[in-house]
């Protein structure tokens, strides 16, 4: 408060990702907002959890696992993959959006 200087925030990048399919963009956006099979869900849930109806947190435990999984593979390839989790045509390809943008995490 009084007679402490606020430190900098650290700018973080968003993770930003573009979805294509037939040279048609479907989605650009942060990677969170990417929509997952619920069959995909349900398989994971299992796996991870032994879950076959996963509640709210497990749900969404595997849902940020699966996505960061997809995020680490982009980043690994450089390119453009293909991932049978996602929920767009099966011949999509998942890129990290050419202008991911910076953020200010929240104060």
């Amino acid at each position: 408060m009084f007679g402490h200087k606020k430190e900098k925030k650290k700018k973080e990048r968003v993770k930003s990702v573009e979805i294509y399919a037939g040279g048609l963009m479907l989605f650009k956006g942060e990677l969170l907002d990417v929509k997952i099979k619920e069959e995909s869900v349900l398989q994971k849930s299992i796996e991870f959890f032994n879950d076959s109806a996963p509640c709210y947190i497990h749900r969404s435990a595997v849902i940020i696992r699966l996505l960061n999984e997809l995020w680490d593979k982009l980043e690994e390839n450089g390119g453009d993959i293909e991932s049978e989790f996602i929920e767009y045509p099966a011949n999509s390809k998942v890129r990290i959006a050419k202008d991911a943008f910076e953020a200010n995490p929240a104060d």
